[in-house]
């Protein structure tokens, strides 16, 4: 699989140096003025006299070979302009501290703004999800252009899409204008969008994940075991948890402050709850059995009721195994003693979606 992918990275890294050329070479030709038709008062046009002149050969118009370490050069475009205010106030202070691009990833109700460096990933802001179309398509009406510094710095903008559950994140990038060749921004793109991913992977709990799962460590006691897990799993720095102590009324605000992927952030719950973990995105359902209750009752308790097993127990899926009051419901609609496990919020709810989409 990896070798495969290797593969088509190359090709197409290479079909981007072929589409280079031929538009360079494009730009490249010379443009003749259009001949015009003499008067018929003019004069006629006085003979060559130098054999220097008479002999001399037409100007090439073949295209001259492309030179790819030639700097990138851009328009200027009114990037600012399109900013939140969040952001616009800090660009060139961002971009003269050598941020490599801006993350935009969209989550249930809010999209989250990143600005990326090559060894660390730092939120600015949130805006409402409802504008994160918008943006997109006003930033791609800009890439191919540049902004400019007031120290006459100007850095090239181009963008790519990942896919998000919620929507496609989207990347910013920037390139310092007589920085890069072609072949020099190609690998930079490449790194980027690996760094990106690496940095804040798709996988990584929301916001309202965050503070789900927050308020169920609080409603339970287990703050100080919580930030233990994190910090055993090697998600939460060691010196940064030696100085909260026992202090769990930070949880919410550390795991903020870090990225935590959804299965690790269930599983240390889970551990901490005394629960099973379960995967629950493996698991065969009874549709007889999840379709006892409503979608949206589901959705909104975070549970996935899937089967009844040969004990004549209710597996369950839930984000929170410690809600009482959900148990109790789920057992007086099935008329089944409930077996609890502990998955991700997000998992949950692609079970149910998979669930009801005969619906």
């Amino acid at each position: 699989m990896a070798s495969q992918f290797r593969c088509y990275a190359d090709r197409c890294i290479n079909w981007l140096k072929a589409v280079y050329r031929r538009i360079a070479g494009f730009l490249s030709k010379p443009r003749t003025a259009p001949e015009e038709s003499p008067s018929p008062d003019a004069p006629a046009p006085a003979a060559e006299t130098s054999s220097a002149l008479s002999t001399s050969s037409a100007p090439s118009t073949s295209t001259p070979p492309v030179d790819l370490s030639k700097p990138l050069v851009a328009p200027e475009v009114p990037l600012r302009d399109e900013l939140p205010n969040f952001v616009q106030a800090r660009l060139d202070d961002l971009l003269l501290e050598g941020c490599w691009s801006l993350l935009l990833v969209p989550e249930e109700e809010i999209t989250r703004w990143f600005v990326i460096f090559p060894d660390k990933l730092k939120e600015l802001g949130r805006t409402p999800v409802v504008q994160h179309d918008d943006y997109m398509q006003r930033f791609a009406e800009l890439t191919g252009g540049a902004v400019s510094l007031e120290d006459g710095q100007r850095f090239r903008i181009e963008n790519f899409r990942s896919f998000n559950e919620f929507g496609d994140r989207y990347a910013l990038q920037f390139f310092k204008e007589g920085a890069f060749s072609c072949d020099e921004a190609i690998l930079r793109r490449r790194d980027n969008i690996r760094l990106i991913n690496r940095l804040k992977p798709a996988d990584t709990v929301t916001v309202k994940n965050e503070e789900d799962i927050a308020r169920v460590i609080l409603a339970n006691g287990i703050g100080k075991d919580y930030l233990d897990h994190l910090c055993s799993d090697g998600l939460l720095d060691k010196d940064k948890r030696a100085a909260l102590g026992d202090d769990s009324s930070e949880v919410l605000a550390v795991m903020h402050s870090i990225n935590i992927p959804r299965k690790m952030a269930a599983i240390a719950l889970a551990d901490c709850l005394k629960v099973e973990y379960l995967e629950v995105g493996g698991v065969y359902f009874d549709k007889g059995i999840t379709h006892l209750f409503g979608r949206e009752w589901k959705r909104l308790r975070q549970v996935f009721p899937y089967i009844v097993d040969d004990e004549g127990r209710l597996l369950v899926a839930m984000a929170d195994p410690s809600d009482k009051e959900t148990i109790a419901e789920l057992e007086r609609i099935s008329g089944h003693k409930a077996m609890v496990y502990c998955s991700a919020a997000r998992d949950i709810e692609k079970m149910i979606i998979k669930a009801h989409k005969d619906d």
